[in-house]
């Protein structure tokens, strides 16, 4: 899945920026054959305006056959109520442009915030009449990730205090989350590096606990290196790319 990046492809107005997207996602299918475009608004003033960007998108003609499928994020975890209802709000307006066809959920530690969060996905589906794909972003928790999130934290990113500081209490919340994916029908993205069979075996090993029988078949466990997630022709510097969009 190829990124986007708003802040870093802005043009000189909205029209300019609505035109090079439409380029890159049509390209992006009909010549890379890839199947999805994830859009992100990298912060600042793109954060904003993502809305108005899809939306105007769809309203001078959409893309033409043979593009790939837009994909946005939605970040149930923010601590703040205010900014999970801004969060909803953006959601839906995506939603409702009839471009956005898929649905990345950000990494987050906080269970309760992603139940409800589904919940209300869910409800944005329901009344706007627009069914996704949903993909729910997990860790394989180990000292070397936490440490790195401790001290250079992914933007956007929530994780609790326990949760940075204990490799067990981790596994737990990830096993959880891995529930809630099971019974909501998200589709698991590992966004650890898995580059040996130790990693690989560690990631199918949580896998298969956290979704049962789910986790079986062929084609459940979806891999993504991190290098993969930060393609630079679409975000830009790779140790800038953004992790949450609005």
């Amino acid at each position: 899945c190829l990124h986007f990046s708003l802040k870093n492809n802005w043009s000189l107005d909205e029209d300019s920026t609505v035109t090079r997207l439409r380029k890159f996602v049509e390209e992006s299918g009909r010549l890379l054959g890839f199947k999805r475009v994830l859009l992100v608004s990298g912060g600042g003033h793109a954060k904003t305006r993502s809305c108005e960007i899809i939306n105007r998108l769809a309203e001078t003609g959409g893309l033409s056959n043979g593009s790939a499928e837009i994909h946005c994020v939605y970040n149930p975890f923010f601590p703040d109520e205010k900014d999970r209802q801004d969060e909803l709000r953006s959601l839906k307006r995506k939603l409702e442009s009839g471009l956005c066809s898929g649905i990345w959920l950000q990494i987050g530690s906080d269970l309760d915030r992603l139940e409800d969060g589904l919940r209300q996905l869910r409800e944005v589906e329901q009344s706007t009449g627009v069914s996704v794909d949903l993909f729910g972003s997990i860790f394989v928790p180990s000292k070397q990730l936490l440490a790195q999130q401790r001290f250079r934290p992914w933007r956007g990113v929530f994780l609790s205090d326990e949760y940075l500081h204990d490799v067990e209490a981790a596994r737990r919340t990830t096993l959880g989350a891995l529930r809630i994916f099971r019974d909501h029908g998200v589709v698991p993205l590992v966004e650890s590096p898995v580059t040996n069979e130790r990693q690989l075996a560690a990631a199918e090993s949580l896998l298969a606990e956290g979704l049962g029988d789910e986790a079986s078949g062929e084609g459940r466990l979806k891999r993504r290196q991190r290098t993969a997630l930060e393609e630079p022709s679409a975000t830009g510097d790779p140790k800038k790319a953004p992790r949450a969009c609005a």
